[in-house]
């Protein structure tokens, strides 16, 4: 089974220069899928973790998105 890697966006607080649909779309780009969104607007993602860049690939998502994890 492979290993996952997880991340939680509340999409309530996100940039508002930015657009929520922009946002998911970025972080599909980058591996991400969607696992739930709940009724309070938080999305959970997850994404199977690589053997080498996994640092790097979470740096390039905060740039791209603006959103931590």
């Amino acid at each position: 089974m492979p290993p996952w890697e997880y991340r939680k966006i509340d999409l309530d607080a996100s940039p508002h220069a930015i657009d929520d649909v922009e946002m998911l779309n970025a972080t599909g780009e980058d591996g991400w899928e969607i696992v739930h969104i709940t009724d309070n607007n938080v999305a959970y993602l997850k994404r199977e973790i690589e053997e080498t860049g996994s640092a790097k690939n979470g740096r390039r998502d905060k740039e791209k998105t603006g959103v931590t994890t």
